[in-house]
């Protein structure tokens, strides 16, 4: 599922005395996340404010502006094109939708920065140049790794649920995302009957406990295949597939592309 047609700008900032973005209409698509820290927007003449573990995604043609933030915070901007299938067109807060998976993945990226067709990076307090190399290696890391952010924050809009059941359910399968899971699990963690489990989970969530833990676990195996060195095999392993030809062609009827080779693609940078 490709949600990014091309990918714009992207800058980290950590720090006190955030300066403001003047009130301008925005001709791309713009996501905040704010992992500490809260801001003050105007969208639209409407004051959003946009607090730690949110995150705030506008549409291209969005009245926009950010007021100063005196306080210490650390913040992500992205901006990018989207596919003609991911288009919205309202703005949407995602209020505490930034996950521990997300958190790690940011952590884990060591680019401070990037413009499309400017090889200009961030390192430290110094602005230095990419080489072409590195700034198709940035731009190819960054189009995987937001289109996983951005999946991952629109399932969390998607499947909101008040019902406190399935809440901790949610809960349970990403803090052992990484375990084989099944539904006697989440009902045994949870302390359900397993008919129960499955019956309120799939009406609260549009889908079984089995195709979303897949659907989980493959939006991870993607964001590592784009962040770290380990192999396929190795990747399966840690995700709980045992059967590495499964999660290959699981993986492929996912995201339209066989694991090996997004590997190779991104090999390429």
């Amino acid at each position: 599922m490709n949600l990014i047609n091309q990918t714009q700008f992207f800058i980290r900032v950590t720090g006190k005395n955030i300066v403001p973005i003047p009130r301008f209409v925005i001709d791309f698509y713009h996501l905040t996340i704010v992992l500490k820290g809260s801001f003050t927007y105007i969208v639209n003449c409407k004051e959003i404010v946009v607090k730690e573990n949110d995150a705030l995604l506008l549409p291209n043609g969005t009245d926009r502006e950010r007021l100063y933030h005196p306080d210490s915070a650390d913040f992500i901007i992205f901006n990018y094109i989207p596919t003609n299938n991911s288009k919205i067109n309202e703005p949407i807060h995602f209020k505490n939708a930034v996950n521990q998976q997300i958190t790690t993945l940011l952590n884990a990226y060591p680019y401070k920065f990037y413009q499309a067709n400017d090889y200009t990076h961030y390192s430290g307090r110094v602005y230095q140049k990419y080489t072409a190399y590195e700034a198709d290696k940035v731009k190819a890391i960054l189009h995987n790794l937001f289109n996983c952010i951005l999946i991952d924050l629109f399932d969390f809009q998607n499947y909101r649920t008040k019902n406190a059941h399935v809440i901790k359910m949610l809960k349970f399968i990403e803090e052992n995302i990484k375990m084989p899971l099944t539904l006697n699990d989440v009902s045994s963690a949870t302390h359900l009957s397993k008919e129960y489990t499955a019956r309120v989970f799939k009406k609260e969530i549009g889908m079984t406990v089995s195709e979303y833990i897949n659907r989980q676990k493959l939006i991870l195996a993607k964001n590592m295949i784009s962040s770290n060195s380990l192999s396929l095999q190795e990747i399966s392993e840690e995700l709980g597939y045992q059967n590495y030809n499964y999660f290959s062609r699981i993986f492929k009827e996912h995201f339209g592309i066989p694991p090996i080779k997004l590997k190779n693609e991104l090999k390429q940078y």
